[in-house]
């Protein structure tokens, strides 16, 4: 088994349980998401203001966290549903993965942890075969391999490009 993080630490009965329960926020958490939105433009506007002012730009970011951490609030409260059925192992992977905190404290582009695609569990990290965390093996992809380091695709020749001659002033006519 080689390196990287251990991302199954939820049986799908848990996964389950949790899932219902960051659906059940979703609506919730899409709100606070819209305000998050709002309150970072606000933040945004604040620091490029025409005058800076450090007071203005604090209840900004004041706001703005304050809205982060009610978001965190739900998903910890709805991660606490399947607490009661972790065991000690389960316990010591969450406690020693990074993504935890990670997935407690970020919205993952809205479809993660109650965005609009709702929440799956598995593809948010928490095992199981979908998502899991787990990256593709770039050699069983050798095409998107060598387009990832700037080389053409399997199958194509690469265009040659000439280096472009050196530009030269016209010299003047003479008569």
């Amino acid at each position: 088994m080689g390196g990287g993080i251990d991302n199954n630490f939820l049986d799908e009965k848990q996964r389950d349980v949790l899932r219902e329960a960051m659906e059940a926020n979703a609506p919730a958490l899409r709100d606070l998401n819209e305000k998050l939105r709002l309150a970072q433009k606000e933040l945004v506007e604040a620091v490029i203001a025409e005058k800076y002012e450090d007071k203005v730009v604090r209840e900004k970011a004041d706001a703005y966290t304050k809205i982060q951490a009610d978001m965190i609030m739900l998903r910890a409260k709805a991660f606490s549903s399947v607490t009661p059925t972790l065991t000690v192992e389960q316990k010591d992977k969450i406690r020693d993965n990074p993504m935890v905190g990670a997935l407690l404290t970020s919205n993952f582009g809205m479809g993660g942890f109650g965005g609009r695609g709702g929440f799956d569990p598995a593809a948010a990290g928490f095992g199981g075969n979908r998502g899991g965390g787990q990256q593709p093996d770039r050699a069983a992809r050798p095409d998107r391999a060598n387009r990832q380091r700037g080389g053409a695709a399997p199958g194509t020749v690469p265009t040659p490009t000439a280096p472009a001659a050196p530009a030269t002033p016209a010299a003047p006519a003479s008569k």
